[in-house]
């Protein structure tokens, strides 16, 4: 409900069109450095508070599922893996492989598309064929607020979308990713 932040009308409004509620933390405390002041139980009760508030607006489902803001830092990646079901990070486009999401679930990748750049169709496609190469799960991530998310942008983003469609990729949401992968609840608060 802050600049740049929306209420909890306008998540419903988005749920209610198709898009999955994940935890993206309650302050959004974006910065390593300022991530690393923090105690361990300022992170621990955070995160717990975030599960709390998305659960009593009716998304427990996917409470526990926490994407970093920002890159993670300290010790936010250990608490993670204390009360969360899994961690999606930030960092370059990587393939999510079985072998990966069994050892890192708490530092899954995510891709970011049109955030601070351009993505092009010819580039949104060379992501996609990477799933050729190395089945598993990519994970792309991208902010409606940047300048970026042009008309164009979103026309070849629908067009990508086309493409997986057309060479047989799904496109499921995290908590069915995480069911498929077999990343359980393992109610750990």
């Amino acid at each position: 409900g802050t600049r740049n932040f929306m209420d909890w009308e306008t998540i419903r409004e988005c749920h209610e069109q198709g898009a999955e509620v994940l935890n993206h933390s309650k302050y959004h405390i974006y910065s390593k450095a300022e991530s690393e002041k923090r105690s361990k139980d300022d992170i621990r009760n955070e995160m717990i508070e975030s599960i709390e508030d998305l659960s009593s607006n009716g998304y427990e489902e996917t409470s526990d599922i926490w994407v970093y803001p920002g890159a993670s830092a300290g010790a936010t990646v250990t608490i993670c893996s204390k009360v969360m079901r899994c961690g999606i990070n930030s960092s370059g486009s990587v393939v999510n492989d079985y072998e990966f999401i069994k050892m890192h679930k708490y530092g899954l990748k995510r891709f970011p598309i049109c955030n601070h750049m351009t993505n092009t169709l010819e580039d949104l496609k060379g992501y996609i064929n990477q799933l050729n190469e190395t089945p598993g799960w990519e994970i792309w991530m991208m902010h409606s607020i940047y300048n970026e998310m042009s008309e164009d942008f979103l026309n070849d983003f629908r067009k990508a979308i086309d493409y997986c469609l057309e060479n047989n990729i799904r496109i499921v949401s995290v908590k069915e990713a995480l069911d498929f992968y077999g990343v359980i609840n393992e109610n750990k608060n």
